[in-house]
């Protein structure tokens, strides 16, 4: 978790911070364990990620320790097999599918995923991980910030691209809400699903807009976008 919000927020995801090993010469696992753990026992968080399968632990009996570990703590535990097949995480986790790109393709293929009970999408843009139904994955969660990067260029995820509000129209928190509404009835075609929606519903030129955003303190040192369309959360 590189920025913990104010604390009037639950934080329900924290990650293990495979990025920042990887730019260590000699990665220190032990003590990135060490404060992952704090965090996870202090956040009592949804999700929680286990340190990963790969190259840097290299142990998988030390990984699946670890899982235990945090059993304790949230909710639900993710394990991201990278240097072992996904059906051997056992059936009380939930399997990590990672989908950024920018961090190397995925340890396998996509169809390796599909006998897994739960499968949790790390990452990654919303175009990429829709398609993970195609292959049958059995998805469950999913994760991913790259509708925040995108609203601040008033894009958003229209369910199979990228795409533009109408021309005359700057709503980032708009394009945030259109993007998460719809990565969920992407990733749940078959299932009812409930997301945001207005409070009254309005056209696009009666919608009033604020010039802060009340929870402005919660982009870390990022500027806050400037207009809120007031929604559900």
């Amino acid at each position: 978790m590189n920025y913990r919000p104010p604390e009037r927020f639950d934080v329900d995801f924290v990650d293990w911070p495979f990025s920042k090993l990887k730019k260590q010469a000699v990665p220190d696992v032990d003590g990135a364990w060490r404060e992952h753990l704090k965090t996870v026992r202090g956040e009592r968080p949804r999700y929680a990620v286990a340190p990963d399968a790969d190259e840097i632990t290299g142990d998988w009996d030390w990984v699946l320790d670890r899982a235990a570990d945090l059993e304790r703590y949230a909710e639900t535990v993710i394990v991201v097999p990278k240097i072992v097949h996904p059906r051997d995480v056992p059936g009380r986790y939930r399997v990590g599918l990672p989908c950024q790109e920018r961090y190397g393709p995925s340890p396998h293929p996509w169809t390796a995923y599909r006998d897994c009970p739960e499968v949790h999408l790390l990452g990654g843009s919303p175009v990429k991980q829709v398609k993970a139904r195609k292959y049958g994955v059995p998805v469950e969660s999913a994760d991913t910030t790259s509708p925040l990067t995108a609203a601040r260029w008033q894009g958003y995820f229209d369910g199979t691209g990228w795409t533009k509000l109408p021309r005359g129209r700057s709503d980032f928190y708009e394009c945030v809400r259109r993007s998460y509404k719809n990565l969920r009835y992407g990733l749940n075609p078959d299932r009812d699903v409930w997301s945001p929606r207005p409070r009254n519903a309005q056209y696009d030129y009666e919608e009033e807009f604020f010039e802060t955003h009340p929870d402005a303190d919660c982009w870390a040192d990022d500027d806050a976008p400037s207009r809120f369309y007031e929604m559900f959360a």
